[in-house]
């Protein structure tokens, strides 16, 4: 198989110049409405041969300043960077990828090429597609001798290859052989953005398993072979119709005409009719639009059957889905995350998701999100996370994990804050609402939790340089003691001083009264031996180094209900405040200059 692995685009309407955007299992391509995603989807369709451009889908270069229509770009360029798995890899070279193009140009036709090491010479170049004359011509040029009969091909391609291979070679772009562009990945391209079309997706579901049997050699085998004499009898009409040319126009040095016959292309129209029970069958194009949109759904589920049992002889599908879950219900939209997993599983089956749903986007990983963002009319892509940054890549999956943190959240919010652990995790949200009266979500801030991890400092450094604000909050006082959050640390990752706050003599939990601590144990941990706790009982355990350890020992001791972890302690005290008065002071300010920050006005 040849796997479209990732892909650059040039001159197709608002991207200009995106670079390699990958195809994986799934690409989720989010971003603003008119950013470029649909258009991204086309690009794929052109590269693969589902789709031709329009003259109105080269780039514009600009107003022009006498107000008349505005220039255009002189091409549309797609390079793909592929895969090869074997037999492919036996067919097209040593090297397991290889990149092919399709170019374009206003005036002319649309083109395949390979990027191939060839001669610097460029008249050594594509050797086996020359004409004997050409060949005599250029090794008499060379002062070659045929290595064998003077009207033989091979006694002057010997030669001219040998010099060839004796001189300099560099990476070029050549037309790409009629072989490798037969064995490019098929695609199946299914859209909701518009009004939806049942009838013009059950021809792209048929015309997909057309091909499939196409590929069936026992079944297409006499077809082919019938093909191919047609083709072998068209190019020797095609030879007299060439010299008779030539001879009637000694101006030309030479013609050549290379006639193609296919008949993969015979699935040209497919009638569809609907009916209910005892009714007459009318187009689908006048049912509900509720109804189109669920047969819709179904045949895409249908077309996972035909991905099924895929082995390496055959050729490679890329899915692309544009705005699939538009106007679904909750549990169809449930049913196409299950129908985009699946087909994802196939052999050979990358896949393209274009949507603004959060659904999609937060159920794959961070690395397959691409977020296109237009800018001055161009659009740029966005890919938050990288082969570079695989260690950040796990511990934000870890982070996802341990605390919900999205990927529609890394893409969108703009504030940042780093705690040191779960206790401020689960407390700092409930606190930010008895402060400010509203959620840290409506605030737009997301937390990420340092775990003793240094991680946590990648992951600040790395939001900074996507352009990501960040107040770094460190709540415990002794946090400097390690070295996670020391100072210079922080700093080092471009953590502003004034963002770090330090808030406790030692600990968050200090921060709470004696009263509060007695309170909270008499609600919720109750003392075996049946007699209250005191104010005293913690204020004595002040004195011990870790007075969160204190606390955890001393109710353990005394409680059957004692919580089984560090963090339950103090939220269940935070659980029980009910106005902000309670919160500590010097946490309301710290929450209150948080909540500026978030707003901009930090």
């Amino acid at each position: 198989m040849i796997e479209l692995e990732h892909f650059t685009v040039r001159g197709l309407k608002s991207l200009a110049g995106v670079e390699q955007i990958p195809v994986r299992h799934p690409t989720i391509v989010t971003g603003a409405n008119d950013g470029g995603k649909s258009t991204t989807l086309r690009a794929v369709a052109f590269l693969l041969g589902e789709w031709m451009p329009s003259i109105a889908d080269y780039t514009q270069m600009g107003p022009p300043s006498d107000g008349t229509e505005s220039l255009r770009v002189d091409e549309i360029v797609v390079e793909g960077y592929f895969a090869l798995t074997a037999p492919d890899l036996k067919r097209f070279g040593s090297d397991s990828h290889i990149s092919v193009r399709r170019v374009l140009p206003q005036q002319g036709t649309a083109r395949y090429e390979v990027r191939a090491e060839q001669p610097v010479d460029h008249s050594l170049r594509q050797l086996d597609d020359r004409k004997l004359a050409q060949l005599q011509e250029l090794a008499t040029e060379l002062d070659l001798e045929p290595s064998g009969k003077r009207n033989a091909r091979e006694s002057w391609l010997e030669p001219l290859r040998a010099h060839a291979a004796a001189g300099d070679w560099e990476t070029a772009w050549i037309p790409a052989p009629r072989e490798l562009i037969d064995r490019l990945p098929t695609m199946m391209m299914f859209s909701s953005t518009e009004e939806p079309d049942p009838e013009n997706q059950i021809r792209n579901a048929l015309r997909t398993a057309y091909r499939e049997l196409l590929n069936n050699d026992e079944l297409v085998g006499p077809v082919r072979k019938v093909e191919a004499e047609v083709q072998k009898r068209l190019e020797v009409h095609a030879e007299t119709l060439c010299k008779h040319v030539e001879e009637r126009c000694p101006e030309l040095s030479e013609i050549q005409v290379k006639p193609e016959v296919t008949f993969s292309d015979g699935l040209r129209n497919v009638d569809v009719l609907a009916s209910r029970p005892g009714g007459a069958g009318i187009p689908l194009n006048q049912s509900g639009a509720g109804r189109r949109r669920r047969i819709n759904l179904a045949i895409w589920e249908w077309t996972g059957e035909l991905l099924t049992a895929r082995t390496a002889q055959d050729r490679a599908v890329v899915i692309a889905y544009d705005e699939p879950d538009t106007h679904l219900d909750y549990g169809h939209q449930r049913d196409l995350i299950t129908l985009i997993r699946d087909q994802c599983q196939k052999t050979g089956v990358r896949m393209l998701v274009a949507t603004h749903s959060l659904n999609l986007i937060d159920r794959v990983a961070i690395e397959d999100v691409v977020h296109l963002r237009l800018d001055n009319e161009y659009t740029t892509a966005e890919q938050l996370l990288g082969s570079e940054h695989e260690d950040i890549q796990r511990y934000l999956v870890g982070v996802s994990e341990a605390m919900g943190l999205r990927n529609s959240v890394l893409l969108h919010e703009r504030c940042f804050v780093g705690v040191e652990g779960p206790t401020e995790v689960q407390v700092l949200p409930i606190l930010f609402r008895l402060v400010t009266k509203m959620s840290m979500q409506s605030a737009g801030i997301a937390l990420i939790s340092g775990n003793g991890n240094d991680g946590a400092l990648k992951v600040v450094r790395f939001l900074k340089d996507n352009g990501r604000r960040l107040a770094f909050v460190v709540v415990d006082s002794d946090s400097t003691d390690g070295k996670l959050f020391r100072s210079d640390k922080l700093k080092a990752v471009g953590v502003n001083p004034d963002d770090i706050h330090f808030v406790g003599d030692r600990e968050l939990e200090d921060l709470f009264t004696d009263q509060q601590w007695a309170a909270v144990a008499n609600r919720e941990w109750q003392r075996q031996d049946g007699s209250e706790w005191t104010f005293a009982n913690f204020a004595e355990l002040r004195s011990e180094t870790k007075f969160s350890s204190a606390i955890e020992s001393a109710v353990r001791a005394a409680s059957l209900s004692a919580p089984q972890s560090k963090p339950g302690y103090l939220l269940a005290l935070v659980q029980g405040l009910r106005t902000d008065v309670e919160v500590p002071t010097d946490l309301v300010l710290v929450l209150q200059a948080l909540a500026k920050f978030a707003s901009g006005d930090g």
